[in-house]
């Protein structure tokens, strides 16, 4: 079943945009003691999870932030990064619909 715009907006609104609302006030302290920036983004972003696209979308946004900002700021000595963690059991997955053995559907992923 497909999602709706809202879910992928919802999506973008917690996971992009906390992110990079946060990245920006911690840059002008992190330029000053030229500090490290951790992004959590997820395998989820790099591949494009069935029944998970929402997610997905946004989680590759943030690691596209994380690139772009790395790049931006290692002039001012600071290092940004992007974490990228695969599937893990978590109430998030649980509750997706998938229509079988979520291990069994998630194999490749795990």
């Amino acid at each position: 079943e497909a999602v709706g715009a809202a879910e992928f907006g919802d999506a973008m609104d917690t996971m992009f945009y906390g992110a990079l609302h946060t990245s920006l006030e911690a840059l002008p302290y992190l330029k000053e003691t030229r500090g490290r920036l951790g992004l959590i983004a997820s395998v989820g972003g790099l591949l494009g999870v069935p029944h998970l696209l929402p997610y997905s979308c946004a989680k590759a946004a943030v690691g596209a932030l994380a690139e772009g900002l790395h790049a931006e700021a290692a002039a001012s000595g600071v290092s940004v990064t992007a974490v990228h963690p695969g599937l893990m059991r978590t109430g998030s997955h649980r509750q997706a619909e998938f229509g079988g053995d979520t291990a069994a559907e998630f194999g490749w992923f795990s």
